[in-house]
Order: structure tokens, then sequence, then C-alpha cells
């Protein structure tokens, strides 16, 4: 929601200048400014009404408007902002303790904007509640995996495992409480499913809970009525669609121990609708086993006792994924081991890209050459832009030139972004960058306050359970002049959770000649964006 962003920034520097003690406003100057904010009041609830919709619903026209609405509002701050300047003195030795501002100027924009706005805020309401509904094409009801050893992540199994055992039988409905629901929460290609699956095919699960079923649900799912007929059907043992469903619901599963297994949950309707399905059922223990991403849908609904989030991979159990996968029950030879090991840690954890790794190289007529795996662990060759083109399916943020010349702070935040790239001198006065739990995120550009002459400054970039990419882009932009680049990155899916800290000074100076080949790269950069522009998103910021 980039509007939701310009609203708050609009606001905070309107507060700005009415809260400066050294500004004198002259005439009808405030009551232009507070006008503005009497219209900004009601946004901020309209925006967050996107908040509540279903993800299963089309954004596209929501998205769309949603960036009208932003250019509105970043055009009017523009506006402030410039004539803001123009009458403040260029010398701070010569501002005097109280300076005179006119913003009266600004009432044809203060008009404009209005206008704007109120024509867009029935269009947005509309569009928000009418969105389209998504063709329903994940939802699969019965378990469709095949069982095989799971590699790491045993304590966390053997956690999970012990809770669900330790579940007393002799249940009597409450509704879904503090030791109903367990959920299975991190980053895409974390092992979520892998683990459930461990979980739902271990001998003692299966021996302790006599009825079971797997559900994969998935962002688009089917309608839930038919859902949740499917997972009473296979709880009851009969086909589904019988009318009889509902009649032996009680009689088959009556005092019976009884696991549910929700994969790929992204909102918890489901579990609403479920929890009125078995109201009758008494003397039984019924478990429901969910696995999502987004932290703040399932912690918002679940205890927290029983909501795990599953962590990365320590670099031993990286070590013998990879291996196994490449190698199957064989040793890694000897030869090999030391560019293996460095193959693993570059995975930095993650299961998923571990494994695609593993299957290219695999493949490969040389994967038993010791030169091919070197060149890998090097990245001297494609095998791993190869593997982060396979998993890094995600939206992509390339502005235009020149925009958010005024904005000094972004966050974004649980967004499924891959690549963020500013457009030629965009960006121009951003001094602190935050990227929390973007974990798809694997390239960061600089912004043109990178390399702009403003003085002595410092940027900040933030991120918090990013991919590791992310950091590695962001360690090496290079500032230049007198500008200072602090990068902090922090994730909490390690045993120990790390901080890692960094610090480059931009050049002392720059040459006419490297100034010419950054600003015609920049531009180039521009034009290659500006012919792909109608494929590029801006949602989930």
């Amino acid at each position: 929601m980039t509007a939701f962003g310009a609203v708050l920034s609009l606001r905070n520097t309107i507060n700005n200048i009415l809260c400066c003690s050294r500004f004198s406003l002259v005439g009808r100057s405030k009551q232009i400014i507070e006008g503005v904010c009497s219209e900004l009041e009601p946004w901020e609830e309209i925006l967050e009404r996107l908040d509540e919709t279903s993800p299963s619903r089309s954004r596209k026209k929501v998205n769309a408007l949603d960036g009208r609405i932003k250019d509105a509002m970043w055009k009017f701050e523009d506006s402030l902002e410039s004539l803001l300047v123009q009458q403040i003195p260029l010398q701070f030795e010569s501002i005097p303790d109280i300076v005179s501002i006119s913003l009266q100027s600004l009432q044809n924009d203060v008009d404009f904007l209005i206008h704007a706005l109120n024509d867009m805020k029935e269009e947005y309401i509309y569009e928000v509640v009418n969105m389209p509904q998504d063709e329903p094409i994940s939802s699969l009801i019965g378990f469709h995996g095949t069982y095989s050893k799971m590699i790491g992540l045993s304590d966390q199994f053997q956690q999970l495992k012990a809770d669900l055992m330790r579940a007393s039988c002799g249940w009597n409905y409450m509704g879904w409480g503090d030791h109903s629901c367990y959920t299975l929460y991190g980053t895409a290609g974390i092992g979520k499913t892998t683990l459930a699956m461990q979980i739902y095919e271990d001998p003692e699960i299966q021996n302790k809970y006599e009825c079971h079923t797997w559900v994969t649900v998935g962002r688009v799912p089917q309608p839930i009525s038919q859902i949740s007929q499917g997972i009473l059907a296979q709880l009851c043992g009969i086909t589904q669609g019988d009318e009889e469903i509902d009649d032996c619901l009680k009689e088959k599963l009556d005092g019976k121990n009884c696991l549910i297994v929700l994969d790929d949950v992204w909102e918890t309707r489901e579990l609403n609708y479920l929890e009125d399905s078995l109201r009758d059922i008494q003397n039984g223990c019924i478990r429901v086993l969910l696995t999502g991403r987004h932290r703040k849908l399932i912690n918002a609904y679940m205890h927290n006792e029983y909501s795990y989030e599953v962590r990365f991979l320590k670099e031993e159990e990286s070590m013998d994924l990879l291996c196994e996968k490449v190698f199957g029950d064989d040793v890694c030879p000897p030869q090999l081991h030391k560019s293996a090991t460095k193959i693993a840690k570059l995975c930095e954890g993650l299961p998923l890209l571990i494994v695609t790794v593993a299957d290219i190289i695999s493949k490969s007529e040389r994967n038993r050459n010791p030169t091919y795996w070197k060149d890998v662990a090097e990245k001297k060759n494609s095998v791993f832009t190869d593997a982060y083109n396979k998993i890094s399916k995600g939206s992509h943020w390339k502005t235009k030139r020149h925009s958010f010349s005024s904005l000094e702070f972004l966050l974004i935040e649980e967004s499924d972004l891959v690549q963020w790239k500013p457009g030629y001198l965009s960006f121009l006065k951003l001094k602190y960058l935050s990227l929390k739990h973007c974990y798809k995120l694997k390239e960061i550009h600089r912004p043109a306050s990178v390399y702009a002459e403003f003085g002595r400054m410092i940027i900040e970039i933030e991120l918090e359970d990013c991919n590791p990419l992310a950091l590695t882009w962001a360690s090496q932009l290079q500032p230049t002049n007198d500008v200072k680049l602090r990068v902090i990155a922090s994730s909490s899916f390690y045993e120990k959770p790390t901080t890692f800290k960094s610090e480059r000074d931009g050049a002392d100076y720059i040459s006419g000649l490297e100034r010419s080949i950054l600003e015609v790269e920049e531009e180039n950069d521009d034009e290659d964006m500006s012919e792909n522009e109608d494929t590029d998103k801006e949602d989930n910021i």
C-alpha cells in the first residue's frame, strides 16, 4: 500500500511545519495546510480496509488506484516542500530566530489535491469491496506426498511431536483454544510443509490419531464448504459428497483422536468454518496443525505457546542436505568436500535453495569434477544465478526517473518483492530504508541519495529477516562524496539471533569522468526500465 505511506509522509511534513517554533505562518497559511490535514484524516482507515480483504482476491485495479492516490499526494508534498525551501535563507548563519512562511500560493494545489482525493475516495472503497475472486486453483484434499527422510530441524520435529503426543484425550469441545491448534510459520522454502509431512506420517502420531486428514489450502482455495466437507469425509472414511456425512459425523468421530493438517494457509476463515462443523464431537481429541508464511495472521489467532517459527538450517544440516540430494546414500568424495562445504554455506540455511542448487549440480555432466564444484563455490558459473531465478517469483519495484524526490523514510514490510530498483535520480533525499520480512528480496539498487551532493549525511539501510542476498547487495552499494552508508541486518531464524553491521564512507572525490559514466549508467537503466514499465508491480509495499 504505497498510498498509505504517502498519507503518513504528508501528514508528518505538515505537522512538522505547524509545530516548528521558528516558523511564523503568514495570513491564511495555517488554515490552508490544516485543511489538507483534515482531508487526510479518513484516508488511513480507508486504505487499511485492504488489509481486511482475502488474499485470494485480485488486487490489480486496487493497486492501480493506490498508485494514483500516492502520486497525487507526492506531487502536493513536493510543491509544499519546494515553496518552504524558497523562503528559508540558504546560509544557516543568516537564519533569523523567526522565519515568516507564506503558503497562500498553494491554494490552487490544495484545491486540486482535495478534488482528486474526493474523486478517488468512493472509487477506492468500491473497488476494495468488489475485488474479483481469483479462480480456485490450489486446494488439494488428501495427502499427496511421499514419506522421505528429513534432514535437519530434528529439534523442532521432536518438540512438535512431543506436544502432539501429550495432548490429552477425553477432550470436551471448548473452541479452538490454547491446546487445539499448532502452527508452523516462516519464509517460503524454509521447510514448513516438509516438517508437517514428517509429523503426519510419523508412526507414533498415526497410532495416536487414528483419524487424520491433510488439506493443501493455498492462496486461492476452493469454496470453504467444499474443503470442510472433504476434511470430514476423510475423517469419517466415507466418500466426499455423501449425503449421510452429517448424520454419521458424531457416530464415526465420537471418542476418536483426530489430526487435521491445513498446509499453506493464508487466512483463518477455513478454521472458523471447520470449527462450526465439529461442534457436536464429544469425548475426542481433535488437533489442527497449520502451516503458513504470515506470522501476523497466525499469531493473531493462535496461542504463542504452540506457534513454531521454522528456523533456517545450521551449516552442518545444510551440508548434509546438499550431499544427500547430490550423492544419495554415497559419501561426498574427499576432493569435493571443501567446495561442497562452501556451497552449502552460500545457501544460508534455506532448504529450497539448497535443494535447487543440488538439483542443478546433480544434472550436470561434470557433477564429479572438482573444478566444476570450485566454480560453483566461487560463483564463477551460472548455478546460483539459475537457482535464484527458479525460486524467486515475486514483484519488482522499478520507479520512474526523478520520482520520490522528497521522501526521506521508506518502510517495506511482509512483501514478495524480489527487486527494488530506483530510477534515475529517484529517492534523492532518502535517509532511511527499512525492509522487514522480505524473504524473496535479492536485489537492492542505489537510491540517488547515496551519490547526491547535499553535504555530509548518513544513509541507513535496515534489513530484518530478509533474504541473505539483500544484505550482499546492500553492503556492496558504493556511496560517494560525503555520504556514509550504514547497513544493519538482523535475523531471528538461526539458533541464536544474529546481527550484522557495516559502515562505508564515500570516496573523497569523484572525477568528472567517473560522474559522467555514473549518470550514463543510471539513464540507461531508466531507459531499460521504461520498456518494461507495464509489467512492473508496486504492490505489497
